[in-house]
């Protein structure tokens, strides 16, 4: 794997075994809990990171696909307006429906598909060479079209903004003891 795509590959996996393994303290019933109605649990938050991972590998892996166009001003300002969001920590909805996680999913079942999806994901990246570090190969739909790598830094962006969320659930006055 390429040093820069392996420096953030490992990055992403170091946040992904710290995030299961605090998981796997937790009782059942905490990472059940929902702060309020409608809110997201700690297993729900898991399934997100989970369900974008396997979202971006399908695009990833869609040979047919055609590459994304290239870059336009709305992409530059949506590009912007994420990192921004991420950096403050703003709250937003979902813009893919197929990222929503359910509910009930066990943690076992998490941490399995999200071993076989960043196993595949490693896959891919080995296969990226320097002639093709810099294509276009994915579309955030807010972000626009995005490399392997910046895809990567994106991953680790959202990553970071959802562990704060993590950390407002683990905060909440009626968590369980």
């Amino acid at each position: 794997m390429l040093p820069s795509l392996q420096s953030q590959f490992d990055a992403l996996e170091h946040r992904r075994h710290n995030l299961l393994a605090e998981l796997e303290r937790h009782t059942p019933e905490q990472r059940s809990f929902q702060p309020e109605p409608g809110a997201w649990s700690l297993a729900e938050v898991a399934h997100h990171l989970l369900l974008v991972e396997q979202g971006v590998l399908r695009v990833l892996s869609d040979a047919e696909r055609a590459p994304p166009g290239p870059r336009r001003i709305r992409d530059w300002i949506g590009s912007a307006a994420a990192r921004l969001v991420f950096a403050l920590g703003i709250r937003v909805k979902v813009p893919v429906r197929g990222v929503r996680p359910k509910a009930g999913v066990p943690l076992e079942e998490i941490r399995q598909q999200w071993d076989d999806t960043r196993a595949a994901v490693a896959g891919y990246l080995e296969g990226t060479t320097e002639a093709t570090l810099r294509r276009p190969v994915l579309r955030h739909p807010v972000s626009g079209p995005m490399d392997v790598l910046q895809g990567l830094i994106f991953l680790t962006r959202h990553f970071d903004h959802h562990l704060r969320q993590v950390a407002r659930i683990r905060r909440a006055a009626a968590f369980p003891s």
